[in-house]
C-alpha cells in the first residue's frame, strides 16, 4: 500500500526538524541523505536501537597506546549524545570535547592523534571544540583514514599535523541548510517585526536571507581553516566544496603528508619522550619516590666518602708520628684493625723497640721495666738487628705488632703506659 501524500511529506518534515532546527551543516551530500532517511523510519528511535541490539547510553573508547591517546572521530557529527546517534552511527562533539579534556588532564599521556573517518555535521559547537583542539598543550595530530569532510575537516584542520592515508579524502570546506519545502497544512503568524524569522526559501528574498545565513558560517568556516592551517582564503575557495583525495590533499595544503596510524603513533612516541620535568610535573609521587631513592643513593655515597677520608687522615696521622721511622711493620700491622685510634697506635709505637735495635739483653744492658714485661710475654726480643735465627724465640713483624697490641691492652689495665 502506498503512504498517503501527506503524511509522506510530514515524515520528511518531521525528520529534518529532528537533525537540522534550522541549524547549518557542513557535511557531505550523501551523509545527509542517510540521516535523513534513517530519520524518516516509522519506527520510533528506540525500537530500532533494540533491533541492532545498540546500547541506549552513548559510548566513547579512548586507548592509550603508550602515552599517546587515540580518539576516535568518526561518523556524522552531532553537537550532543542523543538516541538519533545511536542509530547513524553518529560522534558527539561534546563527548570529543570531554575525551580530549581527559587526555590533557591524564599525566599518563604525552600526545593525541584524532583518528578521523567523518563526513562532517552540524556546525553548533564545531568552532569551539576546533578551537578546544587548537589549545591543547601536547602534540596532537589528525590521522584520516577514511574522510575528514566538512565540519570534520575544520576539526583536522586544527591539529599540528595532518596525515593522510594515500585513499583517505578530505575538504568539502563549505555549509549547507537543510528545510523542509511543505508546511502540509501547518499555518503560522510570524510577528511584524520579526518577517525573517520565517524566510520562505521559495521566494527570492527569503531564499537571500538563508543564504547569508549560510555564507556567514562559510566565512567562519573558511577563515578558521585558513588559519590553522597557514592558507590564503583563495586557496580554499579556489576548492569550490570539492574534496581531495590522498596525495592531492597534501598537494593543496590541506594535509601534511601520506602515513599510516602506526607511523604517526611511533613518531610522537619517539618526539615526546618522558623527561625530568615532565616527570616532575604529570607524575609527583613517581618523581618524589625517585628522588627519595637518589638522595638516599647519595648519602650513600657522601657516608662512603666520608670514612674513606677518616681512614685516610688515620693512616696520614701514624705515618707521620716521630715514632713510625724503625716500626712501618708493626704500623701497618695495627692499622689493620680500624678500632684502633692513630692516638692509640702511636702511642704503642712510642713505647716498641725500632726494628734497628737489638734487644737490650742481648747487649748486657739492664731492662726496663717495659722491656722486661715484653721479653716475659715473647722471649728475647730481637728484631731485624741481632742477625738471631727465628728459630731461637726472634720473630717477624707482625708477630710483634700483635704481640705488642696485647701487651699495650694488658699494661693499659694495670696503669702502664698509654
Amino acid at each position: 500500500m502506498m503512504s498517503h501524500p501527506a503524511r509522506q511529506v510530514n515524515k520528511v518534515k518531521k525528520a529534518i526538524d529532528l537533525i537540522s532546527d534550522g541549524v547549518p551543516w557542513a557535511i557531505t551530500a550523501e551523509a545527509m541523505n542517510q540521516i535523513i532517511a534513517i530519520a524518516q523510519r516509522d519506527n520510533n528511535l528506540e525500537a530500532v536501537l533494540k533491533e541492532r541490539g545498540a546500547p541506549l547510553d552513548n559510548t566513547h573508547n579512548v586507548e592509550n597506546r603508550g602515552g599517546v591517546a587515540l580518539i576516535p572521530v568518526t561518523g556524522p557529527l552531532f553537537p550532543r549524545a542523543n538516541m538519533f546517534m545511536q542509530v547513524s552511527g553518529a560522534y558527539s562533539v561534546e563527548m570529543l570535547a570531554l575525551d580530549l579534556a581527559q587526555a590533557k588532564n591524564d599525566p599518563n599521556i604525552t600526545s593525541a592523534v584524532l583518528m578521523v573517518d567523518s563526513p562532517g555535521g552540524r556546525t553548533t559547537m564545531i568552532n569551539e571544540f576546533a578551537n578546544q583542539i587548537k589549545d591543547f598543550p601536547k602534540p596532537i595530530v589528525a590521522y584520516v583514514v577514511g574522510q575528514a569532510s566538512s565540519a570534520a575537516y575544520w576539526l583536522a584542520a586544527a591539529t599540528d599535523k595532518i596525515v593522510m592515508d594515500a585513499a583517505a579524502l578530505t575538504g568539502s570546506i563549505g555549509t549547507v541548510l537543510a528545510m523542509d519545502k511543505n508546511e502540509d497544512g501547518v499555518i503560522e503568524i510570524v510577528s511584524s517585526n520579526a518577517p525573517d524569522k520565517r524566510p520562505d526559501p521559495t521566494t527570492e528574498s527569503g531564499h537571500a536571507t538563508l543564504q547569508a545565513v549560510v555564507d556567514d558560517l562559510e566565512t567562519v568556516f573558511i577563515d578558521a581553516v585558513a588559519g590553522f592551517r597557514n592558507l590564503q582564503r583563495e586557496q580554499i575557495t579556489a576548492l569550490r566544496g570539492g574534496v581531495l583525495v590522498g596525495a592531492k590533499a597534501v598537494e593543496k595544503g590541506l594535509a601534511d603528508e601520506i602515513g599510516s596510524l602506526e607511523s604517526v603513533i611511533n613518531q610522537l612516541q619517539m618526539e615526546n619522550p618522558m623527561d625530568i620535568q615532565k616527570l616532575k610535573a604529570d607524575h609527583k609521587e613517581v618523581y618524589q619516590a625517585v628522588f627519595n631513592e637518589g638522595v638516599a643513593s647519595v648519602n650513600a655515597t657522601a657516608l662512603k666518602e666520608e670514612g674513606a677520608k677518616a681512614e685516610r687522615d688515620r693512616i696520614s696521622a701514624v705515618m707521620a708520628s716521630e715514632h713510625y721511622a724503625g716500626r712501618e711493620a708493626m704500623a701497618a700491622k695495627m692499622l689493620e684493625n680500624p678500632a684502633l685510634s692513630a692516638e692509640a697506635i702511636n702511642s704503642i709505637l712510642a713505647a716498641a723497640p725500632k726494628a734497628a735495635a737489638t734487644a737490650p739483653q742481648a747487649q748486657g744492658k739492664q731492662l726496663s721495666e717495659f722491656e722486661k714485661a715484653m721479653a716475659s710475654q715473647n722471649g728475647v726480643v730481637n728484631i731485624g738487628g741481632g742477625g738471631a735465627d727465628p728459630g731461637d724465640g726472634e720473630q717477624t713483624d707482625e708477630q710483634l705488632g700483635a704481640s705488642v697490641v696485647a701487651l699495650f691492652q694488658k699494661t693499659k689495665g694495670k696503669g702502664g703506659s698509654k
